[in-house]
């Protein structure tokens, strides 16, 4: 690195992916538990969780701003390929994982929990391993990974970050247009339009935030702890007490759950020297699983449904979505310690790229 160099830690940004990861997977339990296992007739579904994305999506913004700035600042192949290590060999296992599972359910669909289940064309599966939105039989835009199109967001932020260390223009200066142009056409699309149209968003202003508050935190700019927290709590709050977020595409979504994500992250951020190192490690250890945790919770969840329906534990919906997150977070653990990690670091070393930091970051100093 050489002597004009630091590294800094942003140890409550990877705790923050820990609690939106979290969100998401109780999320998912109480929608899981509404479709597959609730006797109600008006289950209740925690939507508000699945803001735990737009948190993520404003993290993912900030993280590649600073890990693309001073004089480390990675070329295009490198930051791709970084990117692609990180994301790619996990999300394939859980995408074929997924694929066989829905084929044999289909082939015996006393296997599955509900016995209907649509078996996804070779075709869905190709598309969702090159993270290509695509319909499904019912004419839906999917992925086959239920969460895997916020992965195809990512991977289109991803490739206009890298055209702009290609184009060796500041990716600040060449995501704020272009983003802001593909957001606003996105106001007009039409759900007649081809699917892979869908990265034309409002949506991706959320990665653009992340970005400008990246730039902006290593040009200095520093909130006051009051500031900070004040903001994080109104965000907090706009976000939580709000059910109505949840338009998977909309600018509604940017409007009610996006800016409150931002303003969550960049309390996180602004408070990291006063509150950083006081963090409980399992707290981090969660975040440092959260990829793991975002694409197995569902699966997990789904396990633990049909365990406790063939034992016959009738378990109230508080419970289920307990005992299914927490067998999610563990599962997401040993994933994580075992295969996740293990992989990421051997690409990262046979390819030359690097390992991609998760916490830590190149920061050049003058």
């Amino acid at each position: 690195m050489g002597g004009s160099s630091k590294r800094q830690a942003f140890i409550g940004i990877q705790a923050l992916r820990g609690v939106a990861a979290c969100m998401v997977a109780i999320h998912h339990s109480t929608q899981i538990w509404a479709t597959d296992f609730s006797r109600d007739m008006l289950p209740h579904v925690w939507n508000t969780g699945a803001a735990g994305v737009d948190i993520f999506f404003g993290i993912s913004g900030f993280v590649m701003a600073i890990s693309a700035t001073g004089r480390n600042k990675p070329t295009a192949s490198k930051f791709m390929g970084r990117r692609l290590i990180r994301i790619v060999p996990l999300y394939w296992l859980i995408t074929l994982t997924i694929f066989c599972k829905q084929f044999f359910v289909s082939q015996y669909p006393t296997l599955g929990s509900n016995g209907m289940h649509a078996h996804t064309p070779f075709s869905g599966l190709v598309a969702s391993l090159l993270f290509i939105p695509y319909r499904d039989p019912n004419g839906e835009i999917a992925s086959l990974v239920q969460a895997g199109w916020t992965l195809n967001f990512e991977m289109f932020f991803y490739l206009l970050f890298a055209m702009a260390l290609a184009l060796k223009i500041k990716p600040e200066r060449f995501l704020t247009p272009v983003m802001l142009v593909l957001a606003l056409f996105g106001l007009f699309r039409q759900e007649s339009w081809p699917a892979v149209t869908i990265f034309a968003n409002p949506i991706l202003l959320e990665f653009l935030a992340g970005v400008l508050l990246g730039y902006a935190v290593e040009n200095g700019l520093r909130l006051n702890t009051k500031g900070a927290t004040i903001l994080g709590v109104i965000g907090s709050a706009a976000m939580l007490l709000n059910p109505r977020g949840l338009y998977m595409y909309g600018s509604e979504r940017v409007l009610e759950w996006g800016i409150p994500a931002f303003l969550v992250v960049q309390a996180t951020v602004m408070l990291e020297g006063r509150f950083g190192r006081s963090i409980p490690p399992w707290i981090l250890r969660i975040g440092d699983a959260s990829y793991s945790l975002y694409l197995i919770h569902m699966l997990v969840v789904m396990t633990v449904g049909r365990i406790l329906v063939k034992t016959r534990i009738l378990a109230p919906e508080s419970v289920f979505v307990a005992i299914g997150v927490v067998a999610a977070v563990l599962v997401s653990l040993v994933l994580y310690r075992f295969v996740e990690k293990p992989i990421t670091t051997a690409l990262g070393r046979w390819t030359s790229w690097g390992v991609p930091q998760i916490v830590a970051v190149e920061s050049a100093t003058v």
